[in-house]
């Protein structure tokens, strides 16, 4: 894929300069030699190292040690994906705003910087290298008054994007036990 990619890039008018890189060597000169690269970079850093665009081809096995190579980059920026959307679905829940305890916390917190919170929350829970500074879950939540069925809903509500951000069965099975042990520490009504 890569270097086809690479060769139609060359069909254009005013080529790019294009860096490749190949953890085969041999791969890599024969696209130096062949002329689908004008360079050939000895890393991946290397490689994306001030570049406009990185584009990253390989075969799907590859693709994933990658990416567990450099989980802690990676994994911050899913997670902070995430969040985000988690966050903002969660402000716009009507159930949850029907609990007027939940709609005046979020009314009062800056919703970025409450992503920022949580995202330094989940990377330090999942083993990152950030750390969480905020308040604990007991505190932060207390005044919220949250129910059981408020809880399941928030839980309905991460699972589905975790889908929708096609985070694998094995990962969710990982992050849903940790967001599991916060429960007691949030619900207050846990019959309701």
């Amino acid at each position: 894929m890569g270097g086809s990619m690479a060769r139609g890039l060359r069909a254009l008018n005013a080529p790019p300069h294009v860096v490749g890189f190949s953890l085969d060597p041999a791969d890599g000169r024969l696209a130096l030699e062949c002329g689908a690269i004008d360079e050939l970079a000895t890393d991946s850093a290397e490689a994306a190292r001030g570049r406009d665009l990185v584009v990253y081809a390989t075969p799907l096995g590859v693709t994933l040690d990658f990416l567990g190579q450099h989980s802690a980059v990676w994994g911050e920026a899913a997670i902070t994906a995430v969040v985000d959307r988690f966050i903002d679905e969660l402000s716009n829940d009507d159930m949850l705003n029907d609990n007027p305890a939940i709609r005046a916390a979020r009314d009062s917190v800056d919703p970025d910087e409450l992503k920022a919170e949580v995202t330094a929350l989940v990377c330090q829970a999942t083993g990152g290298p950030q750390e969480y500074t905020g308040r604990t879950m007991a505190e932060s939540h207390a005044h919220m008054n949250i129910s059981g069925s408020e809880w399941d809903q928030m839980i309905t509500i991460f699972v589905s994007l975790l889908d929708e951000f096609s985070v694998p069965e094995a990962e969710q099975g990982e992050l849903l036990p940790i967001v599991e042990s916060t429960k007691a520490d949030i619900v207050l009504r846990p019959d309701q």
